[in-house]
């Protein structure tokens, strides 16, 4: 599955990877990573979500993930 890119005004990026399903009848659980965790960790619990009817989106905090920014002195 290819990940919904979002990029930025400040030149950065944003993977969301969305897991659709075809009958849903409630809004996206959106799940935001903690801080230092990948959002791919997720995936095990946005695949249960997803197989029991729930349409689930994963986002990547900034220099994780495909982020344009990587975490250093200057940023």
């Amino acid at each position: 599955m290819d990940p919904l890119v979002i990029d930025r005004r400040d030149g950065s990026r944003m993977e969301l990877h969305v897991w659709p399903t075809a009958t849903a009848k409630s809004p996206p659980i959106l799940i935001m990573p903690a801080m230092g965790v990948p959002g791919g960790y997720y995936r095990p619990l946005a695949e249960a979500l997803a197989a029991q009817g729930f349409p689930v989106v994963v986002g990547e905090q900034r220099g994780h993930g495909g982020s344009g920014v990587r975490p250093g002195r200057r940023v």
